[in-house]
């Protein structure tokens, strides 16, 4: 049996003192929470002190410095990973056969795996990044299942694929746009929305904003946005597993 949308959003509502009631239960959800935010990604040189450089920049006529981002992998393949940094930004790299070094990654005990946090060791050349080595870190959020999921959603987002991102959601969905609604499958979701009226510019840059690093889960729902505010997508936990229950675009 799956936790109602409702009972969710009302949890989160009231940890922060927010009352209110009736059918837009995830986009009150929404509303409720609240993430901190990073004004960029923390770059750290090799012995661990913060670089005021912009990453992958050279000092001067020397090699590229020895850079670590942090954020949490929502892809991994033999070949690459995924990284959403902390920064909001999504960074592919190199692991396997395409790499230009063999990374070490020893340092993560389960690997590279979908919903754990990671440091990244390495340098950027131009847009790419050259992996040295990867150690495990940990998100506020403990719950993995969550982050991946939150992972899934987020690529949807970013590759615009609205039959992907039917796909990870949990019915009843409440779609916020216009007085809102509530769709009760799939197909209904499909035949009643177009790509463009749901990956607005606004929501794509809200969601492909969220710094997975201290993004966190209250009462089995987690707001999927840059601020914790809206635009979003609101993931909800029930016997299934985490699905897609709200898109709130206003």
């Amino acid at each position: 049996m799956r936790i109602p949308v409702w009972m969710a959003a009302f949890a989160l509502a009231s940890a922060v003192c927010f009352s209110g009631c009736g059918h837009r239960k995830a986009q009150e959800a929404s509303g409720a929470a609240a993430q901190n935010s990073s004004s960029g990604a923390e770059v750290l040189q090799g012995n661990g002190t913060a670089n005021p450089e912009a990453a992958g920049e050279n000092k001067g006529s020397g090699s590229p410095e020895e850079v670590s981002v942090k954020g949490v992998v929502i892809d991994a393949t033999m070949n690459t990973l995924i990284l959403q940094t902390d920064a909001g930004k999504m960074l592919t790299v190199p692991i396997g056969e395409t790499a230009k070094e063999k990374p070490d990654l020893s340092g993560l005990k389960d690997g590279a795996v979908p919903g754990r946090a990671a440091a990244l060791w390495g340098r950027f050349e131009g847009d790419s990044f050259v992996l040295r080595r990867a150690t495990d870190l940990e998100a506020k959020c403990k719950d993995r299942d969550a982050l991946e999921k939150a992972g899934l959603v987020m690529m949807s987002v970013r590759d615009q694929n609205l039959k992907a991102l039917a796909g990870y959601a949990s019915f009843p969905l409440y779609v916020g746009i216009g007085g809102g609604r509530e769709v009760t499958t799939e197909e209904e979701f499909l035949e009643s929305y177009r790509a463009e009226q749901i990956f607005t510019k606004e929501l794509v840059q809200s969601v492909l904003g969220t710094n997975l690093m201290e993004i966190e889960e209250a009462d089995g729902s987690m707001v999927i946005s840059r601020d914790g505010g809206m635009p979003n997508i609101v993931i909800s936990l029930s016997d299934d597993g985490w699905g897609v229950t709200g898109i709130n675009l206003k």
